[in-house]
């Protein structure tokens, strides 16, 4: 894909999701970091939601990490991420994205188990990666209500640190352990690897939209910048995967902060030291 195809959103930008024709990021506002929502073309902070200190390290993952757009069980689209500071991370929350205002998350644990890493809504079903003392099951769960179910065990140091997920309405994506790989939120025994992630891979991000599996490599390139790609998948009836292909896409995933999302045929990039977000069709 050519350069002049890709559009800049925000070139201070990063943490971007996408859904049904919504883009949030994470932006500058003044000297605080604040949700950027675009909706229709016009740009504003989400309201009601908590301004945070910005950096401007390009190291730095930000104030609303591991950000994901989802619905709620009234099917409003709503941000999912989690709050951090300069030196850690705290809670999950949620943000109405059109009407505004910010509540913590409280999501039903496992027993002897703690919640770490990403989290995705879609409607009533939760997907978190939980890491459990003693005989607890650490891994990936699907929650709904109070019941939790294990679509994919891990260790409890692969849970802390090395999981990123999506979740969709008919499909979960997540990478860990050197994979990416699908699971239905409905049926237990739907569960297959994707594709094998590159051992010299930096950061791994993936995507769920309606009946597809997206994800994006990135390593860090010996004099600057990175080596990127993306990829995706048709997921069908028993997890079966088809259609698996490289997108051939000009913006540039950042090997150190990149994040991306996909919304009918535009992907959305960003990262700190890499353009900003940065939208582009795919091709």
């Amino acid at each position: 894909m050519a350069a002049s195809a890709a559009r800049v959103l925000d070139a201070e930008g990063f943490n971007v999701g996408a859904l049904r024709g919504v883009v949030v990021w994470e932006g500058r506002r003044g000297r605080r970091a604040a949700l950027i929502r675009r909706i229709e073309g016009r740009e504003s902070a989400v309201p009601g939601g908590r301004r945070a200190t910005w950096s401007d390290d390009i190291l730095d993952t930000g104030r609303f990490t591991q950000l994901d757009l989802g619905l709620d069980a009234r099917n409003r689209i709503v941000a999912v991420y989690r709050l951090c500071g300069l030196r850690r991370c705290g809670g999950v929350f949620v943000a109405d994205v059109r009407s505004g205002g910010e509540r913590r998350v409280v999501i039903p644990a496992p027993p002897r188990c703690r919640s770490f890493g990403p989290v995705a809504r879609w409607r009533t079903t939760i997907a978190a990666t939980f890491a459990c003392r003693g005989r607890g099951r650490s891994g990936v769960y699907v929650v709904r209500g109070r019941n939790a179910r294990l679509v994919r065990k891990l260790s409890a140091a692969q849970a802390r640190t090395g999981v990123t997920l999506d979740l969709g309405p008919d499909v979960l994506v997540g990478a860990s352990a050197g994979e990416v790989w699908v699971a239905s939120p409905g049926a237990p025994a739907c569960r297959t690897v994707a594709v094998p992630v590159p051992r010299s891979v930096n950061r791994v991000d993936v995507h769920a939209t309606p009946g597809r599996a997206w994800w994006g490599f990135s390593t860090a390139a010996d004099f600057g910048g990175s080596v990127f790609q993306f990829g995706t998948a048709a997921v069908g009836p028993s997890c079966a995967v088809t259609d698996t292909r490289t997108i051939d896409t000009f913006p540039e995933l950042d090997w150190a902060t990149g994040t991306f999302a996909v919304d009918g045929p535009n992907i959305y990039v960003a990262g700190r030291d890499t353009g900003g977000v940065v939208t582009a069709p795919i091709e």
